[in-house]
């Protein structure tokens, strides 16, 4: 893939790719665009659950389930 920039929007690019301290303008458009698809992820994730049914734990035996993975961990 091959991008053409304006000049300001290269420029950009090179003064953020410096003060974040990447090797080059393309690394740092290419961290840019990870990022970009992590948040997708992330959307999709929260998407999910929140048209998932709710279920309603009480924080008592939240917090039980907790101390016993903890407790079972500790014996291995």
């Amino acid at each position: 893939m091959s991008l053409e920039l304006t000049d300001s929007l290269q420029s950009f690019v090179d003064s953020a790719s410096i003060q974040q301290g990447f090797v080059s303008s393309n690394e740092y458009v290419l961290h840019v665009l990870q990022k970009e698809q992590d948040r997708d992820r992330v959307r999709a994730l929260i998407d999910e659950g929140e048209a998932s049914p709710s279920r309603l734990v009480r924080v008592e035996d939240y917090i039980a389930s907790l101390r016993k993975q903890i407790a079972i961990k500790k014996d291995l």
